[in-house]
């Protein structure tokens, strides 16, 4: 079994977004979708305005927040900043 994940966010209208955001993870197990979760993150959550950067990094947490424990898999992520951010918290940035 091969269990990945695949996570994306963006912002409403103008980054940041006065709006808010939306994001959506996926668990994909053996090329079939198994699990999903998505939604909306306003200003008043964040207590700031919504970045792109802030959409795609809670994708990333809550999908992976989703996973089975003891998960060893593939985290799927077109943000730089939210593999960073993810992967090496206490590490050197790469940016």
């Amino acid at each position: 079994m091969t269990l990945s994940l695949y996570a994306d966010g963006g912002v409403i209208h103008v980054n940041p977004s006065p709006i808010g955001g939306t994001y959506a993870w996926c668990q994909v197990e053996d090329g079939r979708r198994v699990c999903t979760g998505s939604g909306i993150v306003t200003p008043e959550e964040c207590n700031m305005p919504v970045t792109n950067n802030i959409a795609e990094l809670l994708a990333a947490v809550l999908g992976l927040a989703s996973m089975p424990g003891g998960w060893d898999g593939t985290l799927y992520t077109d943000s730089l900043v939210t593999l960073n951010r993810v992967m090496w918290p206490n590490e050197l940035r790469l940016m």
